[in-house]
């Protein structure tokens, strides 16, 4: 029985005596996870992201805090380049979309826009997919957090019904994230980014609605 005492003490110490659970990794909640997401992608200015949108196609984008270019490939077509600025957005029309001498560029947003309204709201889903800043969004709550060999591994319930799996660095900076069949890889954090607008030659101007009598 004295043999006893001294493994059983040892045990329970070993064992922790079935203490408390050690906390979940990372951060307690969605708008801490989202804070430190926002400061992360502040303070390394830029990123390059891989976007896979399922039916849509692939696009390989790069951005900034303000500002974003984007290459969308769709099966068996030429790549749409999008290029989003802080005060508008457009896109450049392939050149088998286009008549021989017509310009190039489209301005998605502002006045006369609207014919273009059904490329804004591709363009617009692009735009918001690469930011990092806008993978937790407001109103959203863990459902989980584990361990993963990048860093943390989130799923992140939203207002809208469905997860965010979410996968962060060290520092706070997405590596991946997934919302059904779409995802994203991000990835080259801190490198330089330039993103230029058309010039006002490569503009095309689209004819403007009439207004409802």
């Amino acid at each position: 029985m004295r043999a006893t005492i001294p493994a059983l003490s040892l045990l329970l110490a070993v064992t922790g005596c079935g203490g408390t659970p050690a906390a979940a990794p990372g951060h307690p909640d969605a708008p801490a996870l989202a804070r430190a997401i926002s400061t992360a992608a502040d303070t390394q200015k830029s990123v390059a992201v891989d976007l896979d949108l399922g039916v849509t196609g692939k696009a390989v984008c790069r951005r900034d805090i303000t500002s974003a270019r984007c290459d969308l490939t769709k099966p068996g077509g030429q790549p749409v380049t999008y290029a989003f600025l802080p005060d508008a957005s457009y896109v450049r029309i392939p050149d088998d979309h286009r008549a021989p001498g017509a310009r190039s560029w489209l301005r998605l947003t502002g006045d006369g826009a609207e014919l273009a309204k059904p490329m804004a709201e591709v363009a617009e889903r692009i735009r918001d997919l690469s930011d990092p800043r806008k993978l937790v969004p407001a109103g959203a709550s863990l459902a989980s957090a584990k361990t993963a060999p990048e860093g943390v591994r989130y799923e992140v319930a939203v207002p809208a019904g469905h997860s965010v799996l979410l996968s962060v660095d060290g520092n706070d900076r997405p590596v991946r994230a997934s919302i059904g069949s779409v995802s994203a890889a991000f990835h080259d954090w801190g490198a330089p980014v330039v993103v230029d607008p058309p010039s006002p030659d490569q503009l095309a101007e689209l004819p403007k609605v009439p207004a409802p009598r």
